[in-house]
């Protein structure tokens, strides 16, 4: 995602100008850290393997079920067990699904630069995937202990200079209105 320096507004990396305010964009896409990409990559893996396991139990379950058509002594054996195929495939697919949907939400957050919640890493730490989820979790905690130092005086300085320059007519209400939005990161 490119963030625009005069309006704020998140874009996607492949606009060259802001979706809002028109203005051109930043060459620099935002950073997303090490451990969120690699829970991204983890998730696409696991949910790759669901999908894969779908199609493996159904095309299993197929040939089975063609095997005990030929052998029909018992029809009551045959009806239960393409019963508990089709419950199997049904839970595989619900499966499949759920890990789809969680990667989908899972890296749509992290490209819009969105936090996800507890809730969500519970999730999918219980019934998606358990590297994933722990690795959620300490991304959320590398995030929460990363302290940013700001130096008050010299965010003034530059405020109070970007003033002066404005004043004297050397910069116009608009530069000054991007400085300052800059400099206090809003």
């Amino acid at each position: 995602m490119k963030v625009c320096k005069i309006c704020g507004t998140k874009n996607f990396d492949f606009n060259t100008r802001c979706e809002k305010c028109e203005q051109p964009l930043d060459s620099a896409p935002m950073k997303i850290s090490s451990l969120s990409r690699a829970t991204e990559i983890i998730m696409i893996i696991g949910t790759v393997l669901a999908g894969i396991a779908v199609l493996v139990w159904f095309v299993l379950g197929l040939i089975v079920l063609q095997l005990e058509a030929y052998e029909e002594e018992e029809q009551g054996f045959q009806f239960f067990s393409g019963v508990v195929f089709f419950i199997c495939l049904i839970v595989l697919l619900i499966e499949f699904l759920a890990c789809f949907f969680t990667t989908r939400y899972y890296r749509n957050s992290i490209y819009a630069d969105e936090k996800v919640g507890t809730i969500f890493m519970v999730w999918t730490l219980i019934f998606i995937n358990l590297i994933a989820g722990i690795l959620m979790f300490c991304d959320a905690n590398s995030e929460e202990k990363t302290v940013v130092k700001v130096d008050n005086n010299d965010m003034e300085t530059k405020l109070k200079q970007y003033k002066k320059l404005l004043d004297q007519g050397l910069i116009t209400q608009e530069e000054f209105d991007t400085k300052r939005k800059e400099i206090l990161k809003l």
